[in-house]
């Protein structure tokens, strides 16, 4: 009897330890050393974490789920010259959902700095997104961004929600010194959401509009989340705020303009 009950023990601690090779696991790129994102993804797998040191010159598509690209705070991935001004960002979330962008400063492109297409679901945090030729963040194709104490600057637009996609804005976010031609801070088009919840809103110092809102929808909600929330869209070279035959809803909210 003892020995059946050691058996029956053995079995079930076998039936419930997780196998190493099915935990999410840690890769470490360092480009500094020539090593690379886009290589550290091959080897991915859904819920794993690639932790970026060092500058790293490469275009990135991420299409594998629940993926966290951490840049610890100082890494930066940039862009090369050449290629179209559209759908060549230097970080495209591609249909992947889950996706976590963190700490990095992605600047550069030829196009879009970050760009979530095909139904991506993704959040970037604590980022940089500066100096790319098209928009900075581009959240398209019903695609769901959550942006929280990011900025995007010297792009154009700096964020730029459309084609049925929607965006969530968290904590601190500055959308400023946005140039070119129209050189917007936001725009929202193709019946895309932009929600502020939460958020300390500045669409400022940009050479055209702060925050265009075209066939889509600027939102501050009445949740819990969002009493606080703010957007101050002052010193832009044209106007503040431009609402075309869109709506602008605002609850519990400052706004300046």
């Amino acid at each position: 009897m003892k020995t059946v009950h050691l058996f029956g023990a053995l079995i079930l601690a076998g039936t419930f330890t997780t196998s190493p090779a099915l935990a999410d696991r840690a890769h470490n790129v360092d480009c500094d050393k020539g090593q690379t994102i886009s290589r550290a993804l091959k080897h991915a797998d859904p819920g794993d974490t690639i932790r970026v040191s060092g500058t790293c010159i490469e275009r990135v598509v991420i299409k594998t789920d629940r993926i966290t690209l951490d840049g610890q705070g100082n890494a930066v991935l940039a862009g090369e010259p050449g290629g179209p001004p559209d759908f060549n960002a230097v970080l495209t979330v591609d249909g992947a959902r889950g996706v976590t962008i963190r700490g990095l400063t992605v600047q550069n492109s030829p196009a879009e700095g970050i760009l979530g297409r095909r139904g991506a679901a993704f959040v970037v945090v604590s980022a940089r997104v500066r100096d790319n030729l098209s928009s900075g963040v581009s959240v398209g194709d019903g695609s769901t961004a959550e942006l929280m104490d990011t900025a995007m600057e010297r792009s154009n637009p700096g964020l730029n929600v459309h084609t049925g996609a929607s965006a969530i804005l968290r904590g601190s976010i500055a959308i400023t010194h946005n140039a070119g031609i129209p050189g917007n801070g936001v725009e929202i088009n193709g019946l895309a959401v932009v929600e502020i919840r939460g958020a300390t809103v500045d669409a400022s110092h940009n050479a055209g509009v702060g925050v265009v809102v075209g066939s889509g929808q600027l939102a501050i909600f009445g949740f819990p989340s969002s009493v606080g929330s703010s957007l101050t869209a002052s010193h832009n070279g044209f106007a503040g705020i431009v609402v075309a035959n869109s709506p602008l809803n605002v609850i519990a909210a400052k706004i300046i303009h």
